[in-house]
């Protein structure tokens, strides 16, 4: 085997340990939002995963119940996440994603969740570290839905992992009923007023046979005239109350 040759094994070999590992990096096409609210996030897809960088996460949940802290740990050369504390802002988080493929190597970086080590699948591209959403977010009990119509992305702060199809879920108050004959006014102006009680009309009758008795002896009638009088009275006062009173409609 000549020197050329064996110059050429070299770089082959070289070339293919310097792969090794690698992959591509696809700026995502998702629109991300964060609790109904579109945010931005330099999120690449890697094996059509959305990979995120820590700190874009902890940003974008930052004031929630969900929200956490990241931290560099120099002396044990590691990544430190800590839950319910409030996110230090140290610039750069949240920007526009890339929109040139890059090349992605599995990371090496170690990542602690309060104190125990996590198991994120995590790769390392243009010497920054990102991680699948999806690990992070079952970690720390966070909602995330994917809608392949939109091409949209949820990150929900209100529900746990795996609860996501209860967000935003609100009893609706029952609708009346409508009665099934409902009563109008209108009915009621075609009622007839109640029927008189016979009492009252016996009283008014005998009330009026006094009067027209007292009629009689002081104007000394005969009792025909007084009889006559007597019989259209008490007729009167029956038509009077029985005779139904018309109501206009």
């Amino acid at each position: 085997m000549n020197k050329r040759t064996m110059f050429m094994i070299g770089v082959v070999s070289a070339a293919l340990l310097t792969s090794a590992g690698a992959v591509n990096a696809t700026p995502t096409k998702n629109t991300i939002y964060v609790d109904g609210t579109k945010v931005n996030g330099a999120a690449y897809m890697i094996n059509n995963n959305n990979y995120f960088k820590l700190r874009d996460v902890a940003a974008m949940v930052n004031g929630s119940t969900k929200q956490f802290e990241v931290s560099w740990n120099e002396t044990n050369k590691r990544i430190d996440l800590t839950t319910n504390k409030a996110y230090t802002v140290v610039g750069g988080e949240m920007a526009l994603p890339s929109s040139a493929v890059k090349t992605a190597k599995e990371s090496k970086a170690s990542v602690f969740k309060d104190g125990n080590k996590a198991d994120y699948t995590g790769y390392n591209i243009s010497d920054n570290n990102y991680y699948k959403l999806r690990d992070l977010c079952k970690d720390m009990n966070i909602g995330v839905k994917f809608d392949l119509a939109t091409n949209r992305v949820d990150i929900l702060t209100t529900v746990g992992y795996g609860e996501e199809d209860n967000a935003g879920n609100t009893t609706k108050p029952t609708t009346p009923t409508e009665p099934t004959n409902p009563v109008t006014h209108a009915a009621y102006a075609h009622r007839p007023p109640p029927a008189i009680k016979s009492a009252p009309v016996i009283l008014i009758i005998v009330r009026q046979v006094m009067r027209e008795l007292r009629a009689s002896f002081s104007q000394l009638i005969t009792p025909i005239i007084f009889t006559t009088r007597l019989t259209e009275s008490i007729v009167q006062t029956i038509r009077t109350c029985w005779t139904p009173a018309v109501r206009k409609s």
